[in-house]
């Protein structure tokens, strides 16, 4: 476990503002509030949702002081208006979102997200914000979630040793950049710095390639046998633990493999390819290639931490 009273507090922000209380969302809030003693926290810690239900039942469990389902209604008051923004919606909401923002804020501000894409993301933010000389944006992707979503699930833990990627551009303001980086290492993280292209490389073939594995792989293994038996029914650890992030929300998984289609496209052709050779290696009784090929998938699985 981290000892949350050594980490970097929560002092470069007075005032903090989640747009989007799901899962990411509500995990950001939880972890400010139960986190941080009184004198890390942020004056106040504030909350946007399309709904009033979530916003409620924030206010009542104490985690927020304010919330609103209008994003002006957030910036209307110059003396509470936010200085640092979290954009946890899914991302086709963001740029909207961000419009409003860029129209509402008139003290100075710094925006982040929590998007799983990035190259279009971060230039279509960028744009949208320099409208506002008062808005510096900063991209981030913390590597955290589950197959699980809403803020029904959300933990205070859940950024605890995970990894957040920041996205900086040329456009990204250096001191606003180091202090996006302390807030994600405040709840735990453990941050690095991309390209928006270079992030959406690595993240589409370590975790948008398994989406798309794990459901093929939940297609076909459960597909039933020639005498009609199902197979999930004598399923263990190994096919579960292989096929779980399958159950993730469709939704939001359709939008993130559209959005990185071509990254996604170039893996998913060499995993066809392996594939294929693996088929052959079975057609053809071919025991040295089929032996190579686990011993070199071996080889790089017991790398990983």
């Amino acid at each position: 476990m981290i000892d949350w009273f050594i980490i970097p507090d929560l002092e470069n922000f007075k005032r903090v503002v989640v747009l989007g209380p799901g899962l990411l969302g509500g995990s950001i809030l939880h972890a400010i509030h139960h986190h941080f003693q009184s004198g890390q926290k942020p004056n106040s810690l504030g909350v946007w949702a399309r709904r009033q239900e979530p916003i409620d039942c924030l206010l009542e469990q104490e985690i927020v002081q304010h919330g609103s389902t209008s994003v002006s209604e957030l910036f209307s008051d110059p003396e509470t208006a936010p200085d640092f923004v979290i954009l946890a919606t899914p991302i086709g909401f963001m740029p909207e979102l961000a419009r409003q923002i860029a129209d509402a804020a008139t003290t100075p501000v710094i925006v982040t997200d929590v998007g799983s894409t990035k190259a279009n993301l971060v230039a279509t933010l960028d744009s949208v914000f320099e409208s506002n000389e008062h808005i510096q944006f900063v991209g981030s992707h913390p590597m955290a979630g589950s197959e699980k979503t809403g803020l029904d699930h959300a933990s205070a833990d859940l950024f605890e040793n995970a990894v957040c990627i920041l996205t900086p551009t040329a456009k990204t303001d250096a001191s606003s950049l180091e202090k996006v980086d302390i807030f994600w290492r405040s709840l735990g993280s453990k941050t690095h710095h991309l390209s928006p292209e270079d992030h959406d490389e690595v993240v589409g073939k370590i975790s948008h390639l398994p989406h798309i594995t794990a459901a093929a792989l939940s297609l076909s293994g459960m597909k039933e046998t020639a005498t009609g038996t199902l197979p999930a029914e004598f399923s263990a650890g190994g096919f579960r633990d292989s096929t779980r992030i399958a159950a993730g929300h469709v939704e939001m998984w359709t939008e993130i493999l559209l959005e990185n289609r071509q990254t996604i496209s170039e893996s998913l052709r060499d995993l066809i390819c392996r594939l294929e050779s693996v088929h052959a290696s079975l057609e053809n009784n071919d025991d040295s290639s089929l032996r190579s090929f686990l011993a070199e998938a071996k080889e790089k699985r017991d790398t990983l931490k």
